[in-house]
């Protein structure tokens, strides 16, 4: 019987695709990949003319390498005018604005400039009533929510908010973000006001504010491998690659396989087996040609 001649390609492209398919799935598989570690924090601007600094905690080095820190400024003023009409005459009130303004100033020359206003719109008064309202209501504690007390007095009340944002990824900018302690920003507030009255009214003008800032760290977490080799009496090594401990998959003496970086390991041994497989293909191929 005539022996069936096989092509000499075949079993050369049979071992290729095996050898290929170890190779994407090892490469395929994705590094660790990036954990975020997130802090708020509040300072109070007062009256919209507190200065100060706050503090931000530390990224924690033995977490990871720190690639990129975010923040995020939310800052909130609040603004309140009232005005009395204490003439015996009725009278429009003046027409304006009242603003505040907030700088937050963080490590890495990043500077948040906010800012928030409020128009205050003209009113007609009748004649004063014999009480002040507005003053009654700043004794009462000034309550944006509530009314002053009669027709002559008006209350405008708002409330305004900015946001400011920056992402710091250069070394020199993350650098004062590594660490175990913490890492200041300044912070200072004002208010104006280009109203104006008669001496026969009461003006009052009351501004507050607070800013909320929150951080983002963008970190790559450390490996166990990498942990072990800078400190082999970590903790963790007990778990994760100590070479001193018999029993950890990182021990060559454990018999056991190290981790990859794939997802449960897996990988190494796969690629090593379609390897194998690819050889033995062709192997039997040019057994069965040359037979």
């Amino acid at each position: 019987m005539q022996a069936v001649r096989t092509s000499p390609r075949l079993p050369r492209l049979i071992g290729v695709v095996a050898m290929s398919a170890t190779v994407l799935a090892w490469t395929g598989s994705p590094a660790h990949a990036a954990e975020e570690v997130t802090q708020t924090v509040t300072v109070d601007l007062g009256d919209l003319d507190a200065s100060g600094t706050g503090q931000i905690d530390q990224f924690d080095p033995a977490l990871g390498e720190l690639t990129a820190v975010d923040i995020d400024a939310e800052v909130s003023m609040d603004f309140a005018v009232c005005v009395t009409n204490l003439s015996e005459e009725a009278s429009t009130t003046n027409d304006g604005v009242v603003s505040g303004t907030a700088e937050l100033i963080f490590a890495g020359d990043a500077v948040a400039t906010t800012s928030g206003d409020m128009a205050v719109p003209a009113d007609e008064l009748p004649p004063s009533e014999g009480t002040d309202g507005c003053s009654d209501w700043l004794d009462a504690g000034g309550d944006a929510g509530t009314q002053p007390s009669g027709d002559n007095s008006s209350l405008t009340a708002a409330t305004d908010t900015d946001t400011w944002s920056a992402s710091l990824t250069a070394p020199a900018e993350l650098a004062p973000y590594v660490g175990s302690g913490a890492v200041d920003f300044d912070y200072s507030a004002g208010s104006a006001s280009d109203l104006s009255q008669p001496s026969e009214w009461t003006l009052v003008f009351l501004a507050s504010g607070a800013a909320k800032v929150t951080v983002t760290y963008t970190y790559v977490p450390t490996t166990s491998s990498e942990v072990c080799a800078d400190d082999p009496q970590d903790p963790e090594c007990d778990e994760g690659g100590n070479p001193g401990n018999p029993g950890n998959p990182g021990n060559p003496e454990s018999g056991q396989l190290p981790d990859t970086g794939g997802p449960a390991g897996w990988l190494l041994p796969l690629g090593a087996a379609l390897a194998i497989a690819g050889g033995a293909i062709v192997t039997m191929v040019r057994r069965s040609h040359f037979a």
